[in-house]
């Protein structure tokens, strides 16, 4: 399925390069924000990121710093 839906693949690279830097460090605002560079950078979400970066910082720093989801085994991910 997500060999036909690229914006299903790119959320799924997404969500690995959120969890490979979780790993390492902890996740500040500027940390989120290096990932959305990155990620546009590598034109992963690129469209949607430019126009909801600052949601998405937003979204990232509430749900992952509380949750810690982003450690879950069910989540989508393909690396």
């Amino acid at each position: 399925m997500m060999e036909r839906c690229r914006t299903l693949q790119e959320y799924s690279q997404f969500v690995g390069i959120v969890r490979e830097y979780a790993e390492t460090q902890k996740l500040s605002d500027s940390v989120m924000a290096e990932i959305l560079q990155k990620c546009r950078a590598e034109n992963i979400l690129k469209e949607f990121l430019e126009k909801y970066g600052t949601e998405v910082i937003g979204m990232l720093f509430e749900v992952l710093t509380d949750l810690n989801w982003w450690k879950s085994p069910n989540l989508l991910i393909c690396r």
